[in-house]
C-alpha cells in the first residue's frame, strides 16, 4: 500500500453532527423561525437537506415555503449558511490522529469529495486537513465528481500511485467505492448510520467497517509496523 484517499463527509467528518450544530445555532440567532417550533424546524431541515446530498439554496426556498416564513429572508439564512457552516464542523473521533499517523509512515494520502468548493474548502481550512494529505480534489473545482473516473484519476496521477496501490476510503457505496472500484482501486466502506448504501447493488468492497476505529485493524492487516490506537 503506497497512498490511501478519503471522502470526507461522514468518513473523516460527521455532516450530521455539523449540521445539527449550525441548525442550533441560526435557529437562536434568527428571530423570525423562532415563531416555528425548533425540533419541528430541525426535523424538516434535516429532511431536505438529504445528508448533504442537496444544495442547500434548494433546501431554505423549500423550508421557508414549508413553513409559510416570509421569503425575504431567504437571503440572510443562505448568507449565515455559507458564512458560517464551517465553523461548527465535527470530525470524528481519531480521524485528525490517525492522518497524522498515517503521514508520519510516509504514506501518501488525500481526499477526493463532492460537494461545493466554497463549502468543503472552508471546511478543510477549518481543520487545517492540507497539513496532513498531500492531494485535495473538490468536485465542483475539478468540473468533475464521483463515481467518475477522471477525478479519481488526477489524485492518483498527482500522488504518483497506481490504482492497485492505493485504497479509497468513503461511506457512499456508489460514489465511493463502486468509483474507485471501477479504477482499479482497493475499496473501504464505511457503514455508520448515515452512510448510503444500496442494498439492492451488487457492489462489494474489499472490506466494510463501521467506523474509523475499525478501519485500523484494516490497516495493521496491511501495513508494516502499524500501532495506531484510538
Amino acid at each position: 500500500m503506497k497512498a490511501i484517499l478519503f471522502d470526507l463527509d461522514e468518513t473523516l467528518i460527521s455532516h450530521h453532527e455539523q449540521l445539527c450544530s449550525f441548525i442550533e445555532y441560526q435557529y437562536s440567532h434568527n428571530t423570525d423561525l423562532q415563531e416555528i417550533d425548533f425540533n419541528e424546524w430541525k426535523e424538516k431541515f434535516i429532511e431536505l437537506d438529504e445528508n448533504g446530498y442537496v444544495i442547500k439554496e434548494l433546501v431554505y426556498r423549500t423550508i421557508i415555503s414549508h413553513f409559510n416564513l416570509n421569503s425575504e429572508i431567504y437571503d440572510s439564512l443562505i448568507e449565515e449558511f455559507y458564512s458560517k457552516f464551517h465553523m461548527f464542523v465535527k470530525p470524528f473521533k481519531g480521524s485528525l490522529e490517525l492522518l497524522q499517523y498515517l503521514k508520519q509512515s510516509q504514506l501518501k494520502l488525500g481526499i477526493v469529495t463532492n460537494g461545493g468548493t466554497e463549502i468543503q474548502s472552508k471546511k478543510i481550512q477549518q481543520l487545517n486537513l492540507h497539513e496532513y494529505v498531500d492531494v485535495i480534489l473538490i468536485s465542483e473545482q475539478e468540473n468533475c465528481e464521483k463515481p467518475e473516473p477522471k477525478i479519481f484519476n488526477k489524485a492518483l496521477y498527482l500522488l504518483d500511485c497506481e490504482p492497485e496501490e492505493s485504497y479509497f476510503v468513503g461511506d457512499n457505496i456508489i460514489n465511493d467505492i463502486l468509483g474507485a472500484k471501477n479504477v482499479g482501486m482497493h475499496t473501504i466502506f464505511i457503514e455508520n448510520k448515515h452512510s448510503f448504501n444500496k442494498n439492492d447493488m451488487e457492489i462489494y468492497p474489499d472490506y466494510s467497517v463501521k467506523s474509523l476505529e475499525e478501519l485500523t485493524d484494516v490497516l495493521r492487516n496491511n501495513l508494516n509496523n502499524f500501532t495506531f490506537k484510538f
